[in-house]
């Protein structure tokens, strides 16, 4: 793992949000309003009051829209995650800028 790329992290960051994305997306298809209730339940908190069904509308626009938008802030989420963790703590020079240093000098 030393000489993994940032790169590969970020596509795998990336590969796994779009699959994750596609699930959740695929499952708003299917039980439209049912999980319209389990969203609202979540950000509004629990409503005692009657469910009022409303049509919720998906369109193949929204939805390749947010898998382009969610790949794309993974992917640099993951690369700036792996870049900053091969500069501070697997340096070429030393072990690490964060990591622990020798406690002498060397000797010329």
């Amino acid at each position: 793992m030393k000489n993994e790329k940032p790169v590969k992290s970020a596509l795998a960051l990336s590969g796994l949000f779009f699959v994750l994305y596609v699930v959740y997306a695929t499952v708003i298809a299917l039980f439209p309003n049912s999980t319209n209730g389990l969203v609202r339940a979540i950000y509004e908190g629990l409503n005692l009051a009657p469910p009022q069904l409303s049509l919720f509308e998906y369109t193949f626009s929204q939805f390749f829209v947010g898998l382009i938008s969610i790949s794309l802030v993974t992917f640099c989420v993951g690369y700036l995650f792996r870049f900053l963790k091969i500069v501070f703590l697997e340096s070429p020079t030393t072990t690490g800028y964060f990591s622990r240093r020798p406690t002498t000098l060397p000797r010329t």
